[in-house]
């Protein structure tokens, strides 16, 4: 996340990173919301002048003071927290820190940064100091975890920015007028928190300007800390910008600059303004004097790490200031990297600043998220954070006559639906793209619509050769450009039935036929009835599955059928015959052969139907015995 140096806005190189945001509510668009009241500073000497947000964006934290002015009073630091019932009620005490600094918060606002670049009173340059708290929950109180971290020259001006990682565990900070190896480059050192000696250890070497008088004051730190920005608002004279990003190589335990670096476009844009996501694939870029649309109009880009090219890549079209001295520039992300807040110093030149929120639509440019924001009453100074949804942010305006406290505000979206599909974003599993039918074939939770990896095989979808199956190998066997696995999706022979679903997909059968039910069609089947005999030579084609059959395929019941082709004797004989070739080969046992030819014997195959009954021979009529005479 970005944090931005906004609370001396007393010259012009400090002045880039005033991000303009005062909200009345009367200007609202009807989709913002405040959330809880407005929080005021103490006093002219204690205007409320900077803060960050928590990644829920339920914890806010401020700090309250003067710079440039003739003050001895410390600059106070509070912490907020958003109660039950709506409102902004303090967490701890007041922690009062000399010199003008920054604050940051970790992203479950547990653990606060404080910064003391400069010290109050004569506006002199100061070594510089940072501290860090640990929230105490059961005393209600902020304690300082680790050692103060003071600059490592006299007048380095350490902690004029901070931003720590989302655990609080690791810390980056500015020492903006630091020699760096040369005169008045600039320093960024990260420190990683050590709980076993509650010390901080610097993470490999200071990261320096490029050239002297580069004046590296900004910088943003991944969530985990190991990717980081950093911006020259002077690199190679006045206004002239550069950013670059460096991630940590834990192997060789170094920072390593990560892709190209940007410089100004034109002359004096100051393009020194920049903002990485949660995991620093994201990068957005803001030149607050550049004249894309007017004479210091401004300008933002924003950049999606491309992993193939090992560089950035524009993602979507610039975001141009609107019209001349708007100076917009000034940038936050969400942890997504897909929305932005952004502002205008002087909207159209009026002395109206404005405020915008734009997310990255489904064709992959940048739309505005609600209406655009104006305000207006000779503001001179502010700054404003988003959470890690995208769904709030905290804004704060000093007015440019110096003699207001300074406010504090908390916006958030009413039912937040960024891609306008009718699905509130925290129940779409793609916020930014419109999806109404929440698609997710890989069941990762993130939608087919925005998923760069559908199938979740660890190649992305614009270089996967099959992007609907898991097919880490990218086998083509044809080298059709389509993945073998993709076969699976096709119905390549017209019959209705795709891929996987067609049990013959290479041959029409809209029947889908399975004589064996082995998956395979039994119109592609080398063997039909799955007797382990190809077809070609299966003397029995149709044997009942499971059966045992013999070399030509066929079973003892079907070459020794139970009918009247042969008669009993010869029925006898070929199951005697036959199941001695079964047990040749195996088929069976000799026991199992006997109880067979027992079987067969009592059998009545080969019998022919006995005939109802014998017919009588006809008897010899007896003679007539002879009379006696």
């Amino acid at each position: 996340m970005r944090v931005p140096q906004f609370w001396c806005c007393m010259n012009i190189k400090e002045y880039l990173s005033c991000l303009l945001v005062i909200l009345p509510l009367s200007v609202l668009a009807q989709d913002w919301e405040q959330l809880g009241q407005d929080i005021y500073g103490d006093s002219v000497s204690l205007s409320v002048n900077r803060g960050d947000i928590n990644s829920d964006g339920d914890v806010i934290a401020l700090g309250y003071g003067r710079c440039g002015i003739n003050s001895t009073i410390p600059n106070i630091f509070r912490v907020f927290e958003l109660d039950i019932n709506g409102n902004w009620s303090q967490r701890g005490q007041d922690i009062a820190f000399q010199g003008c600094g920054d604050v940051d918060i970790s992203g479950d606002g547990t653990t606060l940064a404080i910064g003391g670049a400069k010290r109050t009173g004569n506006n002199s340059y100061d070594r510089g100091r940072v501290q860090v708290y640990k929230w105490d929950e059961s005393q209600d109180l902020w304690e300082p975890r680790g050692q103060q971290i003071l600059g490592k020259g006299s007048v380095d001006q350490a902690g004029n920015i901070i931003d720590l990682s989302s655990d609080g565990m690791t810390v980056a900070f500015t020492s903006r007028r630091a020699s760096g190896g040369g005169r008045l480059r600039g320093a960024v050192s990260v420190m990683d928190y050590e709980p076993s000696s509650d010390t901080w250890r610097q993470r490999g070497y200071d990261l320096n300007g490029d050239q002297d008088y580069d004046d590296l004051q900004q910088l943003s730190l991944s969530d985990n800390g190991d990717h980081i920005s950093l911006g020259a608002c002077n690199y190679g004279g006045r206004l002239m910008g550069q950013v670059r990003v460096f991630s940590w190589n834990s192997h060789a335990a170094t920072w390593s600059q990560k892709g190209q670096q940007f410089l100004n476009e034109t002359p004096a844009e100051g393009r020194c303004e920049s903002s990485l996501n949660a995991d620093g694939s994201v990068l957005a870029v803001g030149a607050p004097f550049s004249d894309g649309n007017g004479a210091d109009a401004g300008r933002i880009d924003v950049y999606s790490w491309d992993v193939s090219s090992a560089s950035w890549e524009r993602l979507g079209s610039e975001n141009l200031g609107n019209g001349a001295f708007s100076r917009a520039g000034n940038i936050d992300l969400n942890s997504a990297g897909d929305v932005i807040v952004t502002s205008d110093k002087w909207a159209s030149g009026s002395g109206t600043g404005q405020f915008s929120i734009y997310s990255i639509a489904d064709l992959g440019e940048w739309q505005e998220l609600g209406s655009n924001l104006f305000f207006n009453n000779n503001l001179f100074c502010c700054g404003s954070w988003i959470d890690g949804d995208g769904n709030t942010v905290l804004a704060i305006t000093v007015p440019e006559d110096i003699f207001s406290s300074g406010i504090a505000r908390v916006f958030s979206m009413a039912e937040p639906d960024r891609d306008n599909d009718g699905i509130p974003d925290d129940e779409d599993n793609c916020p930014s793209f419109p999806n109404t039918d929440q698609s997710d074939f890989d069941s990762d939770q993130q939608g087919d619509a925005c998923d760069a990896d559908d199938d979740n095989d660890s190649v992305l979808d614009d270089e996967d050769n099959c992007p609907f199956a898991s097919n880490l190998d990218q086998k083509d066997t044809d080298s059709s450009g389509l993945g073998d696995a993709c076969n699976d999706f096709i119905d390549e022979d017209g019959d209705e039935y795709e891929g996987e679903f067609d049990n013959c997909p290479n041959t029409f059968n809209s029947d889908q036929a399975d004589y064996d039910s082995d998956g395979i069609g039994d119109i592609c089947d080398l063997d039909v009835d799955g007797d382990l005999v190809d077809n070609e030579y299966d003397a029995c084609p149709n044997t009942p599955v499971g059966e045992l059959v013999e070399a030509t395929g066929c079973t003892l019941e079907q070459l020794c059928p139970c009918d009247d082709s042969r008669n009993h004797g010869q029925y006898q004989s070929c199951i005697a015959h036959t199941s001695k070739q079964f047990e040749k080969a195996d088929l069976i046992s000799r026991i199992e052969r006997q109880q067979i030819k027992r079987a067969a014997a009592k059998s009545d195959c080969g019998k022919k139907s006995k005939k109802s009954g014998k017919s009588g021979k006809s008897g010899k009529s007896g003679k007539s015995g002879k009379s006696k005479k």
